[in-house]
């Protein structure tokens, strides 16, 4: 059984791209085959090449990004795991599991640990990559909302997050609604656009969790310029402002 943990650009959007590329192509085409205009010819072949060109650019991202690969993700989340501190006995949640790539991991290392994964609608696709890595019985998915997440207060050891907050739109929102359901002196890393202004004042939010007594809080800045991250991908609309929040509750 092989895995699926889907593509960082959504393939609708690429598909999208690659449609608009066809269709200049088809234009240029139908100019060439019909009246042979030569302001249409100009135009729909810069066109073409600009579309051909950011479709190209996209599908390399999303190479970039493929887990199996493991060129960003896998080291990314190694780091996170590193800075999670957990001793691997307990429950460990991951808000924003997406496909359940990061949540499969953590139940990997920890194997003596049961991991929750949960968002929105991914609960069968994420079920099917823990059969096919054989970590299914330690490891249960959950439908929910980040912004409320549908668990009592203090349930867990470890809490976790690998860019979802910023992408679920919930934001700090998202980072206080993880952080109800950690056990007090538990652990937690969360990995976000925290540098984004528009979704974050991170000083304020260290200050703030410090101010309600989290131990240990630290912050590490711009990720994306790690060594394993291709400089094609450092852009305000793929990957930048990138930071990781960690600490103990």
């Amino acid at each position: 059984m092989d895995t699926n943990y889907g593509q960082f650009i959504s393939k609708k959007f690429i598909n999208t791209l690659f449609a608009i590329t066809f269709a200049f192509l088809v234009v240029q085409y139908i100019n060439e085959f019909t009246v042979g205009n030569n302001i249409i010819r100009i135009i729909t072949t810069v066109l073409f090449l600009i579309a051909l060109l950011i479709t190209l650019y996209f599908h390399f991202v999303n190479r970039a990004f493929d887990y199996r690969k493991g060129h960003i993700l896998k080291p990314l989340q190694k780091d996170m795991m590193k800075r999670l501190n957990f001793n691997g006995k307990g429950t460990v949640l991951d808000a924003g599991c997406h496909l359940g790539a990061y949540t499969i991991a953590l139940s990997k290392t920890y194997k003596h640990a049961m991991i929750t994964g949960v968002d929105h609608d991914t609960k069968l696709n994420c079920e099917i990559n823990a059969k096919a890595e054989k970590v299914k019985k330690r490891t249960t998915f959950v439908e929910g909302s980040l912004s409320a997440l549908g668990f009592k207060d203090n349930s867990f050891d470890a809490v976790t997050s690998c860019l979802a907050f910023s992408k679920a739109k919930v934001n700090t929102q998202g980072v206080t609604a993880a952080l109800r359901v950690l056990k007090k002196g538990g652990t937690f890393c969360f990995v976000d656009d925290f540098d984004n202004p528009k979704h974050y004042n991170i000083e304020a939010l260290i200050a703030d969790l410090k101010k309600q007594g989290y131990r240990q809080v630290e912050y590490i800045a711009h990720l994306e310029d790690e060594d394993y991250v291709p400089k094609y991908v450092r852009t305000p609309f793929v990957y930048r402002h990138i930071g990781m929040l960690y600490g103990k509750k």
